[in-house]
């Protein structure tokens, strides 16, 4: 029963990751209010800040995903 949870709750957060990730390619991870804008001009924390905006919002739910995924098959297994 506690392997299904985690395999479902893991599907959920990768699907969850990969639409992030899509909307991240796509355009929405631009500085706001200069779409179209190169981050060389912008300052270091401004890019320091869409590096970690990346990662809170891409990254780590494709990890946490792929961690509840594997815990989940070693329930069921």
């Amino acid at each position: 029963m506690l392997g299904t949870i985690l395999l479902i709750a893991g599907m959920i957060l990768m699907a969850v990751g990969l639409v992030s990730l899509g909307g991240w390619v796509s355009g929405r991870g631009e500085r706001a209010g200069r779409p179209g804008a190169a981050l060389s001009d912008s300052s270091k924390a401004e890019r320091q800040l869409m590096d970690l905006y990346f990662i809170a919002i891409v990254v780590a739910p494709l990890l946490a995903g792929a961690m509840l995924i594997a815990f989940g098959l070693q329930q069921l297994l």
